[in-house]
């Protein structure tokens, strides 16, 4: 679905390099779908537990069974939801955020709808990113259609680009380089978004930016 949605937004198909970029740099590709909140509030009420108002071991239990999926072992589930009595709303959200999971399928296989013929998740934000032989940073185009996600995808990228930097003990700055960033209807989306985390403009349609 993502890949359909690439090709859609940049008008040529990228699928070679994109699985080639995923496959190689797991880490500096990054997503926002853009989730139906009525579905997901659908599942959760269902199987809520009606006294704290969360999914529980038992419920969310009943929700994995539903949906096909193995249930958890309280150790498990424990580890999921830390020192909460269960999963509360925006948890689930960020669980069915994840790009293994498929909200459409699952309130298909609990509601008995049609949702499973609808169209693939859909999504509000992707970058995808390789490293570069300067021990850099190679990022874009990077798709938005928001301020919001747009600089979701990008900090999650920095910082994990960081982290690799740092573990491979490489010393000195960071060069990262956005080659493009293509926005929704604002046509200052991007500009918004690099100047919320430092970019300083270069040359061309390039930004550098340079972090420890």
């Amino acid at each position: 679905a993502l890949v359909d949605a690439d090709s859609k937004a940049i008008g040529a198909d990228r699928s070679a390099i994109l699985y080639t970029w995923h496959q190689r740099y797991p880490k500096l590709c990054w997503t926002v779908k853009d989730l139906d909140k009525n579905k997901i509030k659908a599942v959760f009420n269902k199987f809520k537990d009606a006294e704290t108002g969360t999914l529980r071991f038992e419920g969310f239990n009943r929700l994995l069974t539903a949906t096909g999926n193995s249930p958890l072992s309280q150790e498990d589930f424990a580890g999921v939801v830390g020192d909460a009595p269960g999963l509360d709303f925006s948890a689930l959200t960020e669980l069915y955020s994840l790009e293994s999971a498929d909200l459409a399928r699952d309130h298909a296989a609990i509601f008995g709808s049609n949702t499973a013929k609808e169209e693939p998740a859909s999504f509000r934000a992707w970058v995808f990113g390789r490293q570069t032989v300067s021990n850099g940073l190679f990022l874009g185009p990077l798709m938005a259609r928001d301020a919001e996600a747009g600089t979701a995808v990008m900090l999650a990228t920095l910082r994990a680009g960081c982290v690799e930097h740092k573990l491979r003990q490489r010393k000195g700055p960071l060069p990262v380089e956005l080659i493009k960033f293509e926005s929704g209807p604002a046509a200052e989306l991007g500009g918004q978004v690099l100047s919320q985390l430092g970019f300083k403009k270069a040359y061309s349609s390039n930004f550098m930016v340079r972090g420890d």
